[in-house]
């Protein structure tokens, strides 16, 4: 198959929106157009970008480093690689495709390697604060630092004078001479110094854990922050030919800094460490030191930072094992993706890179690009059985594409064995809920992206779930027994009916409704909307002034045949429980005082009486009356009030009497 590019999330869209597409109405396709989607199960030697493409990347060699499981730096010297174990303090040689072998420190762990411009290699050990030289083979220790129990970065001084070491739990930057004499080159207020770089013109760029800060120090205890970054740590500095200032910095879920030290040491090993939650942030500074944060991951921290022969840089993940890029655009580049879980340290050998990995222990090699590359996406689910369609692409290099398709969302023996695609763009694979593509490159220079693949399921019918009638613009609504509680807000009346559903709408289906209703003792359903017409939101407004009083039910019949053909279409209805229509007042009849009370009857032909109440000569105070039985429930009922504490002279007593639909009678009586 040729093909060419590959748009990067999995989105559904009708087919009436696919252009091309094999199916009629009810069609879907899948399209995939975020890195997060594309990365897939299987991404070896290539590369996929937030500009939707995919492109060949690295392809990397893979030497297990035996006897450790956590690489905590490594450096290139030479014609060969140190790589500092964190677990049992040993400097570990690597060269071409073999483990030379091991030097034991004697410390707890190597945290930090550098190589200054003589040829001088240092090696940094925590917990006893020691910095010791690698020459011929052999270490000897060079200086033990005062008060510093650890040392977690070493950066040469350019003019060849010495080292500079960021150290903890003081949060110290040292400067070591060449004859290994130690001093204190800036004291910060930070715990740990743990991250550093040296510019040309002697400057020294360095970070912290504990409130993630940068500084410049311009010289001995001559230190200003250039920023405060959010977060816990900055991880990692590197300086650019260009003069950029490019910085990881990240932030955790816990608040808790990826160098938590209380005690002697407590490493956050790749181990432990990389199943923390984290958010890592790569920022660059120009030469006037203003920030830009170019690329930032919710899902992980950052571990290691470099930059290429270019200047370009590249970050190491604290877990997944992925190495990414970002260019001045913002177009985010996934370019290697591991099996292990953290990557440790990377680099540039020339144009091709390096990386370590650690939990487990590995070191990979750039072999250049990979021709032979394949791609391989994650099992993308139909949410149903589906027949597929079509796959289509953009772009014109040769690729070799296939899919697989099964019912679990895990690869099973229950899948479908590979199927090439055809060149018309046929799936030949077997219906499925899920399906899983793959890309195969035999050009370096292939490019891939718009890639989608059309199916279609069987089409499941919307259900209705829920269904309620109420008026709109009632402030108390009675309960099922028809209730209103006493002392609560009057309730007002309103004609208008609040019709609202539910729909379980598995496949996703557009729907329309239709809105039908039937008096009680009738048989014929009637339309609420014109005959012809249906609504597509899930409430309607009904004004029954246009009915008589009694009691009805509403019906809803859902259909989803604007999205299907009429031999597939589905329906379903449902009937709302009974409610009553009354638009009514109550009638108050047999007003009478006598015996220091106010009694009458009140009834309604619909809902039942709520609430009566009594006021005295026109006063907006309004007071229970009792009902004759007790309780007001029922449609026709007798009621009483006490006037005793009136003053002498003839009243004016109003009765208002309330039904449970809120339409209220006002009538009155004069005493004696």
């Amino acid at each position: 198959m040729s093909f060419g590019r590959i748009g990067l999330g999995v989105v559904f869209i009708a087919s009436s929106m696919v252009a091309g597409s094999a199916f009629a109405v009810g069609s879907r396709t899948i399209v995939l157009d975020s890195i997060e989607k594309i990365a897939g199960d299987d991404l070896k030697g290539v590369s996929a970008s937030s500009d939707g493409v995919l492109r060949t990347g690295w392809s990397l060699s893979k030497l297990s480093v035996d006897g450790t499981s956590t690489i905590f730096t490594a450096v290139k010297v030479a014609d060969e690689f140190l790589l500092g174990s964190a677990s049992d303090g040993k400097l570990i040689r690597v060269r071409g495709d073999r483990v030379l072998g091991s030097l034991d420190t004697k410390e707890l762990g190597v945290t930090a390697i550098a190589r200054d411009k003589s040829g001088r290699s240092f090696v940094a050990t925590i917990p006893n604060g020691k910095i010791f030289e690698w020459k011929g083979g052999a270490l000897t220790l060079f200086a033990t630092l005062p008060d510093a129990a650890h040392v977690w970065a070493l950066a040469p001084e350019p003019s060849g004078k010495g080292i500079f070491a960021a150290t903890g739990p003081d949060g110290k930057l040292f400067f070591v001479s060449n004859k290994g004499d130690a001093s204190v080159y800036f004291d910060s207020e930070e715990p740990h110094l743990i991250s550093l770089a040296v510019a040309s013109n002697g400057d020294v760029l360095v970070g912290s854990s504990g409130k993630a800060i940068l500084y410049r120090v311009r010289g001995a205890n001559r230190a200003r922050v250039v920023y405060d970054f959010p977060g816990e740590d900055v991880r990692a500095i590197a300086l650019s030919p260009k003069g950029y200032v490019f910085a990881i910095a990240n932030e955790y879920t816990d608040g808790t800094p990826t160098l938590k030290l209380p005690t002697a040491i407590s490493l956050a090993k790749p181990s432990s460490s990389s199943k923390r939650a984290g958010r890592g942030s790569l920022y660059r500074f120009d030469a006037n030191e203003r920030p830009e944060r170019l690329m930032k991951h919710d899902e992980f921290h950052y571990a290691s930072l470099a930059l290429d022969a270019s200047g370009e840089p590249y970050v190491g993940t604290g877990s997944e094992g992925r190495v990414y890029t970002v260019s001045d655009g913002h177009v985010v580049s996934l370019v290697a993706d591991t099996d292990e879980r953290q990557i440790a340290a990377l680099g540039f050998d020339g144009a091709e890179p390096w990386i370590v990995s650690s939990d487990p222990a590995v070191f990979h090699r750039g072999l250049g690009k990979a021709a032979d590359a394949t791609w391989m996406s994650k099992p993308l689910d139909c949410g149903l059985t589906a027949k597929f369609g079509r796959v289509t692409w953009n772009g014109a290099a040769t690729i070799e594409v296939a899919t697989r398709t099964g019912n679990t969302q895990t690869v099973d023996t229950q899948w479908s064995e590979w199927a090439p695609v055809a060149r018309d763009g046929k799936v030949a694979s077997p219906s499925g809920r899920f399906v899983q593509l793959r890309a195969r490159w035999r050009d370096a220079r292939a490019e891939v992206d718009n890639l989608a693949v059309s199916f279609q399921t069987e089409n499941l019918r919307a259900v209705l779930t829920e269904l309620t009638v109420a008026p709109k613009a009632a402030s108390i609504v009675p309960t099922k027994d028809g209730l209103v509680a006493s002392g609560s807000e009057t309730p007002k009346h309103d004609s208008v009916m609040r019709i609202s559903w539910r729909t379980d709408n598995p496949d996703q289906d557009s729907l329309h409704y239709r809105l039908l209703f039937r008096r009680e003792g009738q048989k014929a359903w009637r339309a609420v909307l014109a005959p012809d017409e249906w609504t597509t939101k899930s409430e309607y407004e009904w004004d029954t002034l246009g009915i008589a009083e009694g009691r009805y039910r509403i019906r809803i019949e859902a259909s989803d045949d604007l999205a299907n053909p009429p031999e597939a279409a589905q329906m379903h209805a449902l009937d709302s429980q009974s409610f009553a229509v009354d638009n009514t007042p109550p009638a108050i009849t047999g007003l009478r005082i006598a015996g220091g009370k106010v009694t009458g009857k009140v009834s309604d032909a619909t809902s039942a009486v709520v609430r009566v109440q009594i006021s005295v000569d026109g006063r907006l105070e309004w007071r229970p009356a009792r009902s004759a039985d007790g309780i007001f429930d029922s449609e026709n009922e007798g009621f009483e009030a006490d006037l005793r504490g009136l003053s002498g002279g003839s009243h004016l007593i109003a009765v208002r009497a309330v039904d449970a639909a809120g339409n209220v009678a006002i009538a009155d009586v004069e005493s004696p």
